[in-house]
């Protein structure tokens, strides 16, 4: 029923709830929280006491705040295990790659050169996984210095940024920006202001969820030939990749990299690895966001519960 109706059920006595399923025999009330993520019933939390009448509305409340971390927990399980089936998949595609290009026999020099980049880019994805796992209090600013520094090792990063999404306003805004290697004062440049209503290739990938990769100069002038685009920096550049942080069916923000004069500086695999450098950064941002919102929520059922303690110490005095 929980499950069905995605609401809390409070039952003080099993023995007049009808429809109920009385599977503890011993169970004489009980609490049922839907777990649910972005709309979406994954299960239920039930709890159940020996007591009639055991949980209250305040119950409920704390119950939720774990309902809520257990629906993203399982959640983030899920699309980890996306990602790492993913990055299994494409091993073995490099993999017969390999084999067939020995078959063909094509310069050894060129093969180790692509198995190399492979293989860093695939480590890089691995040690984005162990360092945004080890701690989840890692801030939203840490979070995205360890995916630059880890696309680093693989593609040209030097002119690099890197924007969250707020879609409550439209808003975007760089939390993270390189130009010629060097860090962006982003806090006191014009050029990286957050922007509401934008039209620019970051707000594009975000409202398209699809990655932008161009390879030329010209590939970039036409795309800001389209109806209802902007060029906020004045400047088309050589080479230009985009990808969406994207959890789920939601975007965060948008990772781009770029270079002002080389022309097929990027391709497909860096897409490729970007964007799962991206779903990375994805869930961890999600988790920290999360810790943020179960703090708060543990200081709300703090001055609930300091609330109703000074309330029941002054009905007694009374």
């Amino acid at each position: 029923t929980v499950f069905k109706t995605r609401e809390a059920r409070l039952i003080n006595d099993v023995r007049k709830a009808k429809d109920y399923n009385r599977i503890y025999k011993k169970a004489q009330s009980e609490i049922a929280i839907p777990l649910i993520y972005r709309g979406e019933a994954l299960g239920t939390l039930n709890t159940e006491s020996q007591r009639l009448g055991a949980y209250s509305e305040l119950d409920i409340r704390t119950l939720r705040v774990f309902a809520d971390i257990a629906a993203i927990a399982i959640r983030v399980a899920q699309d980890r295990f996306e990602i790492i089936t993913e990055i299994q998949n494409k091993t073995k595609e490099i993999q017969d790659q390999m084999q067939e290009l020995q078959k063909r026999g094509e310069n050894l020099h060129q093969l180790n050169y692509r198995l190399e980049r492979k293989n860093a880019s695939f480590e890089a994805l691995t040690e984005i996984g162990q360092q945004l796992t080890a701690s989840i209090q890692r801030g939203e600013h840490e979070i995205l210095s360890i995916i630059h520094q880890q696309a680093s090792r693989i593609m040209d990063t030097d002119n690099m940024y890197i924007a969250l999404y707020e879609p409550e306003h439209d808003l975007v805004y760089f939390e993270l920006a390189f130009l010629d290697g060097r860090p962006e004062n982003i806090e006191h440049d014009e050029r990286w202001k957050p922007r509401s209503g934008g039209k620019g290739r970051t707000e594009w990938i975000i409202r398209n969820k699809k990655p932008i990769l161009t390879y030329t100069k010209e590939d970039a002038e036409t795309w800001y030939e389209q109806p209802d685009t902007k060029d906020y920096i004045g400047q088309k550049f050589a080479s230009w990749l985009g990808v969406p942080i994207e959890f789920g069916e939601h975007v965060l923000g948008v990772i781009a990299t770029y270079h002002k004069t080389d022309e097929f500086k990027y391709g497909p695999d860096d897409q490729t690895i970007l964007t799962l450098m991206g779903r990375q950064a994805a869930i961890a941002l999600t988790n920290a966001r999360l810790v943020r919102q179960l703090d708060k929520r543990i200081n709300e059922l703090d001055v609930i519960r300091a609330l109703g303690e000074d309330l029941s110490q002054n009905a007694i005095t009374a």
